[in-house]
């Protein structure tokens, strides 16, 4: 990775904050400017769009810390990165089990239903254009389980 230059940053942010904070400045110079949308997950969901999007909303609202632990507990359940499948074949009761409020453990399943059944296809999302993802998103819909 090539050395950063917070002079030459054209980020006013950036710019600004290695120019007031020499620690931040040595981290940037060590390692570059993050990639603004970029997650680490250690790995847990592999190159998987729909396990991503799956511990991106267990995520909402609670530490990365939680977040991991959850996952990693439906992870367990569905006997590696989830699909859309071991998703459904668990349930909403079998996840909240798993620690997902009722309202998160309904859009888990309403996301595995959308992608099991076409309405969504989240592995391919990347090809579509920001306004079809805005579409196909908000075109699921998340239904409380009967039990």
């Amino acid at each position: 990775m090539p050395a950063y230059s917070w002079a030459e940053d054209r980020s006013p942010g950036y710019r600004e904050l290695a120019g007031r904070e020499p620690v931040f400045r040595r981290v940037l110079h060590q390692y570059g400017r993050p990639a603004p949308f970029e997650w680490h997950d250690g790995g847990r969901t592999g190159s998987s769009p729909f396990a991503a999007m799956l511990l991106h909303i267990v995520g909402q609202w609670i530490s990365a810390v939680a977040a991991f632990r959850i996952y990693d507990r439906v992870s367990t359940m569905t006997g590696g990165i989830p699909t859309a499948a071991s998703v459904l074949s668990l349930g909403q009761v079998r996840l909240r089990t798993c620690g997902l409020s009722k309202a998160k453990a309904g859009y888990v399943v309403a996301l595995a239903q959308a992608q099991a059944t076409g309405v969504i296809d989240v592995e391919h999302l990347d090809k579509l254009s920001d306004a079809d993802v805005v579409t196909d998103g908000t075109s699921i819909t998340c239904r409380p389980e009967a039990r």
